[in-house]
């Protein structure tokens, strides 16, 4: 038996961002609609190779197969046989309001950095075997690691890049070689989500704080419509998800 990969970009990521999608970042319901519109092609195209197609989803685009179930639960389409989301957030609008507070309190212990010095630390807590061994200082800077250099640093990166082409920013001394002047660095180091949304999007923000945000409203509804086999894998300590602040 063989099995094709479909890899489809991060709305949030440079190579979507990059292409100049019509419409801002985080309207969740357009990039939505663009992913299945993808995986309606991609079947169509291959419709005589393919038994079954399935989706697996982590975090951001854990909302998004959220949505695709609701749309793949009509009679005209149910192309999808199973749909998975690994950590997903259960409501977007909540979730990035907290990973602000979690970058704001990575920003202390390490400023303005990369991932790179600090490879030896995250090989030291990769090869750990057992939770028993890792200190709560050891939790909090591999907190810090990830929103910092997970989160933070590509969210910049991303902005940047829709800057380009948007012209709704307006970030200082963005060369197209490198900022070289400190107001740049005061812009990155105090950007955050709420602020993209407050200057240049709340539009996306106030559908984010509907049901339009909501993973289980698309899921619910999806079910409603006798969509069968969406599963959803998620831990108690999941910071991305924050289920566990609603079950």
């Amino acid at each position: 038996m063989n099995y094709n990969v479909l890899a489809l970009p991060n709305p949030l990521g440079l190579d979507f961002i990059s292409a100049q999608p019509k419409f801002k970042p985080v309207d969740v319901l357009q990039e939505a609609n663009t992913m299945y519109s993808i995986i309606k092609m991609v079947a169509s195209k291959y419709s005589n190779n393919i038994s079954n197609l399935h989706t697996i989803s982590v975090s951001y685009g854990g909302i998004l197969s959220a949505i695709i179930s609701y749309l793949d639960s009509s009679p005209a389409n149910n192309l999808l046989k199973t749909i998975t989301l690994i950590s997903p957030p259960y409501n977007l609008a909540n979730s990035l309001m907290l990973l602000d507070e979690y970058i704001d309190n990575a920003q202390t212990p390490f400023g303005v950095i990369t991932l790179i010095p600090h490879v030896k630390s995250l090989k030291k807590y990769c090869s750990v075997y057992s939770d028993e061994t890792i200190t709560e200082n050891d939790l909090s800077n591999l907190m810090d690691l990830t929103v910092y250099g997970g989160f933070y640093i590509p969210f910049i990166d991303s902005i940047k890049a829709f800057d380009n082409y948007s012209k709704l920013i307006a970030i200082p001394n963005n060369m197209e070689y490198g900022p070289i002047e400190e107001d740049y660095f005061a812009w990155r180091d105090n950007y955050r989500f709420k602020t993209y949304f407050d200057q240049v999007a709340p539009e996306v923000f106030k559908n984010l704080n509907s049901n339009i945000g909501d993973t289980m409203y698309w899921i619910n509804r999806a079910r409603e419509n006798g969509k069968a086999g969406i599963r959803i894998l998620t831990a108690d300590d999941d910071f991305r998800s924050f289920l566990n602040t609603i079950y």
